[in-house]
């Protein structure tokens, strides 16, 4: 490789780095796995309670295609509620891909928050003034009282009612999967280029492990966008072909550790695909 083309990728790199440190510094609880229609990492809801909301959700996709999500965590450790309800549902997908027809039900208990996200094929059905409404007069009254199912079904109740008067395309008979478009899979490639392409040229030390990782994604985010899933993808594959670098030269071992979440899938539910923008509406108790 030119000497200077080297220094230009070398310096653009070390740009991006630097430039991304507030971000990387920045502590995040990982997107909680998608585990069912309703996920309670905090303990507010029976098995019994959380079974009702289930049968409830599932009714609304069975008959009208839509999808409601609700997830319950003690705390955000300091994110505010939006932020971090918009990770969740970027990560989740709720809703048909097309049609964006999902809803995110975010509550944070210990920290007193709550959110409705709300996909953009819904926006004009429960505008971000309806949201703050059955936030401030259904759920956030039953929350106080530690009622916690009473707000949720509530709040169910009224956003079913009003997704069957909106006229949307039929419910697909089959299976909702999140398909994949094929760009994570090229992140996938272009990650394991890159990290033999830096370990090759300029970083011969074990230090080329963790800044091709992250080399590979700032570089990668640009094309895949971000979320924990690219990044841990994404950051494997830089091990990979640090990995594959070293192998090929004959020199020298490594080892890695990665990004785990505990708990396990039910595989019964999943994201349709759809898309959020910001709609809905936030609120404490």
């Amino acid at each position: 490789m030119h000497p200077l083309l080297r220094r230009i990728f070398r310096t653009a790199v070390l740009t991006m780095l630097i430039m991304s440190l507030p971000q990387l510094l920045m502590a995040q609880i990982p997107v909680p796995e998608l585990t069912g229609r309703v996920v309670d990492l905090s303990g507010a809801l029976s098995t019994e309670e959380v079974q009702l909301l289930e049968k409830e959700l599932a009714e609304l996709e069975t008959r009208k295609g839509s999808q409601i999500a609700i997830l319950m965590v003690s705390t955000t450790d300091g994110e505010v509620i939006e932020d971090f309800s918009m990770r969740v549902a970027e990560a989740w997908k709720i809703g048909r891909k097309g049609t964006d027809d999902g809803i995110l039900i975010t509550v944070a208990k210990d920290d007193r928050k709550m959110r409705i996200e709300v996909g953009y094929g819904l926006e004009g059905v429960i505008p971000d003034a309806t949201a703050k409404r059955i936030i401030s007069e259904q759920m956030a009254p039953e929350f106080r009282n530690g009622n916690f199912y009473a707000g949720l079904h509530a709040a169910v109740s009224t956003m079913t009612r009003l997704i069957d008067g909106e006229k949307l395309p039929p419910p697909s008979t089959e299976a909702s999967f999140d398909e994949d478009d094929g760009t994570l899979g090229g992140g996938f490639f272009f990650g394991s280029a890159i990290s033999s392409f830096v370990m090759h040229w300029f970083l011969p030390t074990p230090l080329a492990v963790i800044l091709a990782a992250l080399a590979t994604w700032i570089v990668s985010m640009f094309f895949v966008g971000f979320s924990f899933s690219n990044l841990f993808i994404l950051s494997l594959a830089a091990v990979i072909g640090v990995t594959w670098y070293r192998f090929r030269g004959g020199g020298g071992s490594s080892s890695s550790g990665g990004w785990s979440s505990s708990g396990s899938s039910s595989g019964g539910f999943s994201g349709g695909g759809g898309s959020f923008g910001g709609g809905g509406s936030s609120g404490s108790w």
